[in-house]
């Protein structure tokens, strides 16, 4: 794959997009942000092989921040934005020399603290890392079995309880895991049948509800998981050799949407559906070219979403928003 991808998208409270993204022809993290048709981009970091697997969040004084792995150094790294200027620092260099910070997603806190999952490539292992003490600090949240933690995703409720979905590849399961740091609880939440690359997405309502949407690569199908703790169900979104790229959100009156590749129609596609629907609402949005790989949906203030995703024919990330 060449061109910008590893994308991710945060819309801040003036409803002004921000986009993280790699630069895979000049190995560089990237940066975009903007309203409407305008939009600002800067090189984040261009020291070596860095900016893969990015997470983008802001925090409730539309501050930005960026999770990132670097290639160069084996490590997760974080960017963030000072008077104008971005800085980029380690959030976990391990002296054992582990590769790691695969699949990192983040989120902030009420507080304005950072939380990141990741998957440590070496250890095999799903990491979690926060500054709430002032310093960064990591720590396993699921090592139970090998390659455990890949495809991870972070949400967080309103008691800064944290949410992440992820995969075990060894037991072909989709798991969850919720808590704060040194406390976490794991459980199995679907058997998937072979394991492939794909992303899982997690969102939370305000009731605490968590839902999560999944790939099933033997039926080649999207899913979506909804429940709390011990209490799970599971629904289909959409089939047809689609779901492999998919990125959830849920608004305050606990409507769904979801912004998802179809593999089979090289499309981009996108599924609504309202607390009171039945079904899901699929459409879709771009199949102008080989569209839709590495999707991201993000909600402004009046919940209307906002998606960025990869154009393989021409390399390009493109961006839609609902109109």
């Amino acid at each position: 794959m060449v061109g910008n991808i590893y994308s991710s998208i945060a819309v801040d409270r003036n409803n002004y997009v921000h986009i993280s993204y790699y630069d895979r022809p000049t190995s560089d993290l990237k940066y975009a942000y903007g309203q409407g048709s305008t939009w600002t981009k800067t090189i984040i970091a261009n020291a070596g092989n860095i900016g893969q697997f990015t997470g983008m969040a802001v925090d409730l004084n539309n501050n930005p921040y960026i999770s990132f792995y670097s290639s160069a150094s084996g490590a997760l790294d974080y960017a963030f934005k000072v008077g104008g200027s971005w800085f980029y620092a380690s959030v976990d260099d391990p002296a054992s020399g582990d590769d790691v910070g695969y699949f990192s997603s983040i989120v902030t806190d009420s507080l304005g603290f950072l939380h990141i999952c990741y998957y440590d490539w070496d250890g095999e292992d799903l990491k979690y890392a926060t500054n709430n003490t002032g310093n960064w600090t990591s720590e396993i949240v699921d090592g139970a079995a090998s390659a455990v933690g890949k495809y991870c995703d972070i949400a967080r409720d309103s008691d800064n309880t944290l949410h992440i979905s992820y995969y075990d590849n060894t037991n072909n399961q989709l798991k969850y895991a919720t808590g704060t740091s040194g406390h976490w609880a794991t459980e199995n939440i679907d058997a998937i049948t072979p394991i492939t690359q794909q992303n899982t997405s997690i969102a939370v309502a305000t009731d605490k509800t968590v839902y999560i949407s999944y790939f099933n690569e033997s039926t080649k199908t999207l899913h979506l998981a909804y429940g709390t703790t011990g209490s799970w169900s599971k629904q289909l979104i959409d089939n047809g050799n689609v779901g492999l790229n998919n990125s959830i959100a849920i608004d305050s009156s606990k409507n769904l949407y979801v912004a998802y590749s179809d593999l089979g129609n090289s499309a981009l596609k996108y599924g609504y559906k309202g607390s009171a629907d039945p079904i899901w609402t699929i459409s879709t949005l771009d199949n102008t070219a080989s569209v839709g790989q590495d999707c991201s949906l993000s909600l402004d203030s009046s919940n209307k979403p906002h998606i960025c995703y990869y154009d393989a024919t021409n390399y390009l990330l493109k961006y839609a928003v609902m109109q």
